[in-house]
């Protein structure tokens, strides 16, 4: 081999060398900022997390309110069914009674 094949492949080399260099650096650059972006995932991922929770719980504490709200609704309407029954049978005396007054007065006169 002469020496000006030698320094051509040794400058190849080089320029090889340098370029792998150059790559490696970048690869390290972006490898950087994918480990940041991975964290600031993962940090955003655990907030998200713990805002789900936060959010289950008072769905399970607003769900308990509904169904004791429900159930004090069934009450009120069973009650107003009593009291509904009730004034019926109260209307019925009333008008018993005032027929009753009806023929007193006008059996006085």
């Amino acid at each position: 081999m002469d020496d000006e094949k030698i320094e051509r492949q040794m400058a190849f080399i080089i320029e090889q060398q340098a370029r792998f260099s150059t790559d490696m650096i970048r690869l390290e650059e972006q490898t950087k900022m994918n480990n940041e972006s991975i964290r600031q995932n993962t940090e955003s991922i655990g907030q998200n997390t713990r805002h789900i929770g936060n959010l289950a719980d008072a769905l399970m504490r607003l769900t308990n309110i509904v169904e004791k709200r429900d159930q004090q609704i069934a009450e009120l309407i069973e009650q107003n069914k009593a009291t509904g029954e009730r004034m019926k049978e109260t209307d019925a005396r009333l008008n018993v009674l005032i027929a009753v007054v009806e023929r007193h007065i006008s059996d006085s006169n």
